[in-house]
């Protein structure tokens, strides 16, 4: 009799409906075969030298099913290795899922993909459409008609893609391989800017076995290597790496302080040269901000200088911002104009119908950022660092400097050990030495020119493994930081052209080329402390501004008062007559409408009779006896109370006669005096020594 089945539970419900996935584990390829692609790469990619060994190893690693993490410096052709693959003969039909942090990278990708690769590329984002209906029932998105797919994060993790996309077989079973390029994102943006880096390891719950996981990053640090095996469920093995390093031979870096204050932006100012007759003159540059708003401005700065130096070039538009917010077709452009290499130049030909742009200001979010300067292998670049004067103050002295156990040398820097225990550990440190931050360079690349090192200083201490990844220590080095940055990513250093600086340490005159301009300060007009108000001048006041709104703003939804609020009204009226330097010192820095307004309202304020009121501090109402001493013979007079004189005054008084002595009290603000006294010479002393002896209540 045969045994009773039993009854289908929900878990074999649930496998009676989903497809029957074999694992198909692929072949590895020998050497000869490996040599034959890497000839494929050569030919069809056109391409003038054979692939980079990491380029190969990639290829193989999506063929043969293996799960690798690859660091290799930006612009070395890290792209290659998610095309590689499509021209091996077993790959036909099959799609590359490629992860980007960015729209504007996905976009870029794809056409970099059509243009250099010859591939087939599709970005499933909100400028291109996202996942519609037709999109899905479409044959050429499920049939593998596109070779590479490009989509972020949170598209590849959303319910609408898994359900209608990645569950379904015929798209399942011919995934290739997943491709994370800026891979170090999984690290640091994971655990709470963009979560679902933190999770991007479950999307292989719907992909069959054999699909490789190759993340792609030009910052591998220790850490980032940790989370993407952790975050990606890379089986532990002590192959899934290749690192051929980051260091990039042909770019110079340079670390300074800020000298002006950040909002002034005026620490950019070397990117205008101070001599310019066309843009040629203006070095190609990238200029990374973390806000779109402080983009902004830095472009109005350097517009207001390049209008200076040469107002031809402000309309030519060669500044211009990139951020994601930006149309797809702008970015594009953009970025085409900004490659383009243009006779601009004085003398080097016509430009006419061309249009140049020489400084972009980008939202990177991304993180590459000194990578991107001079990408191309045979030109020459510069990366800078502007760093904010308070990272010269981070104390990083080794443990016995400090006087105790500095916390990135412990077993677990980023565990937190609670907050008395924290407090515990900062009350233990001593404190920094006065001429620290100077010992590790805050005065470096400054106007001032003092570029030289303090002989007492010491290095920093280097940690990997710190939440910073050893980037504070990159700014207080004192020795290469080429070397600091192999140490962080655990890469060897490349040979450099004799004609290509290392960096500022090693090349101190590379800060000349960053160098700010000295800071020009006017004096301050000396200013009253403020007074009580005057009210005639406050009504004067309104009235300008009512004037003015009327004149310009009659139309608008506001009131006056949005021209010229009362607290300014206050402050103008405060301070008696004013000069045209005072009312730039009150209005200047505060006042939105001071470029448009400011010389007709300094040019009536000052005509303005404005009385001074002084504020008359109350004293105490409790009245306390006090002495005043008139001498003579000699230009100032001491004046102090009983508890001052008692205090200060020697038990036998030597003052030059005549002297008078008057004895009164402080009361409601004002001195009384009810009695004169002035006794005779040979007692004048011993009476003021018994008074101040034995005051009286």
């Amino acid at each position: 009799m045969a045994p009773k089945r039993p009854s289908p539970t929900s878990k074999t419900r649930w496998a009676q409906h989903t497809p029957h996935r074999p694992p198909k584990i692929p072949a590895r390829l020998t050497e000869d075969e490996a040599k034959t692609l890497a000839s494929q790469m050569r030919e069809r990619f056109k391409w003038t030298e054979d692939p980079r060994f990491f380029q190969v190893e990639g290829v193989r690693a999506q063929l043969e099913g293996r799960d690798l993490i690859i660091q290799a410096p930006t612009g070395s052709g890290k792209t290659a290795i998610a095309a590689g693959p499509h021209l091996w003969h077993t790959s036909k039909g099959k799609t590359t899922i490629m992860v980007c942090p960015l729209l504007a990278l996905e976009d870029e990708m794809t056409d970099t993909f059509k243009t250099e690769f010859g591939l087939n590329a599709l970005a499933i984002n909100s400028s291109t459409g996202r996942l519609t209906q037709k999109l899905v029932n479409s044959k050429e998105l499920i049939a593998g008609v596109y070779q590479i797919l490009l989509v972020s994060p949170e598209m590849l993790q959303s319910p609408s893609f898994i359900n209608r996309v990645l569950r379904r077989p015929t798209f399942a079973n011919r995934v290739l391989s997943v491709v994370v390029d800026e891979a170090h994102c999984v690290s640091h943006w994971g655990a709470g800017f963009r979560k679902k880096y933190g999770t991007l390891g479950v999307i292989r719950a719907f992909l069959p076995r054999g699909v490789s996981v190759v993340p792609l990053t030009a910052t591998l640090t220790r850490r980032v290597e940790r989370d993407l095996e952790r975050v990606l469920h890379f089986p532990k093995s002590d192959k899934n790496c290749i690192n051929v390093g980051n260091d990039r031979a042909n770019v110079s870096i340079v670390v300074r302080a800020c000298e002006h204050p950040q909002n002034s932006f005026a620490d950019l100012d070397f990117i205008i040269p101070d001599i310019v007759n066309g843009p040629g003159d203006i070095p190609k540059t990238y200029i990374y901000v973390d806000d779109i708003n402080v983009g902004n401005l830095i472009i109005d700065h350097l517009n207001e200088i390049l209008a200076a130096r040469c107002p031809d070039l402000v309309a030519a538009g060669i500044i211009r911002p990139f951020n994601a917010t930006l149309s797809h077709s702008y970015r594009r452009d953009t970025m085409a104009a900004f490659r383009a290499n243009p006779a601009a130049s004085a003398g080097e030909g016509s430009s006419e119908g061309k249009e140049c742009i020489r400084i972009l200001v980008c939202t990177d979010a991304a993180g590459m950022r000194a990578g991107r300067a001079a990408r191309a292998r045979d030109r020459q670049g510069l990366a800078v660092l502007i760093a904010e004067r308070s990272a010269y103050s981070v104390d990083l002295r080794p443990p016995a400097a400090n006087g105790t156990q500095n916390p990135s040398t412990l077993p677990n820097p980023g565990k937190s050990k609670g907050k008395k225990a924290a407090a515990k550990g900062a009350t233990a440190k001593s404190k920094l030495p006065k001429d620290y931050a100077a010992q590790h360079g805050l005065l470096r690349g400054a106007s001032n020119k003092l570029d030289d090192f303090s002989v007492d200083g010491e290095n920093p201490l280097h940690n990997p493994d710190a939440d910073d990844e050893g980037l504070m220590a990159f700014v207080q080095a004192r020795t290469c930081r080429r070397a600091i940055w192999a140490d962080t990513f655990r890469s060897t250093l490349a040979s450099r052209p004799a004609d290509v600086p290392c960096c500022d340490i090693c090349s101190p005159s590379l800060l000349d080329r960053t160098r700010p301009t000295p800071k020009v300060s006017p004096p301050k007009p000396r200013m009253r402390a403020k007074g009580h108000p005057d009210h005639v001048a406050q009504v004067a006041l309104c009235d300008w501004r009512q004037r003015t709104f009327n004149e310009h703003h009659k139309d608008s939804q506001l009131d006056a008062s949005a021209i010229l609020d009362d607290h300014l009204i206050t402050a103008l009226t405060t301070v008696g007559a004013l000069t045209p330097p005072q009312v730039s010192q009150i209005l200047s820095d505060s006042w939105v409408w001071w470029s448009k307004y400011g010389p007709d309202l300094t040019r009536f304020a000052c005509t303005l009779h404005i009385k001074y009121i002084p504020i008359i501090k109350k004293a105490s109402g409790k009245a306390s006896i006090a002495v005043m001493l008139l001498m003579p013979n000699r230009d100032d007079v001491l004046l102090a109370t009983e508890r001052t004189l008692r205090l200060c005054m020697p038990n036998e008084l030597e003052l030059s006669p005549p002297i008078s002595i008057r004895l009164g009290q402080f009361k409601d603000g004002a001195l009384t005096y009810p009695l004169l006294a002035r006794p005779p010479p040979q007692h004048r002393h011993s009476s003021l020594h018994r008074y101040l002896s034995h005051p009286s209540p």
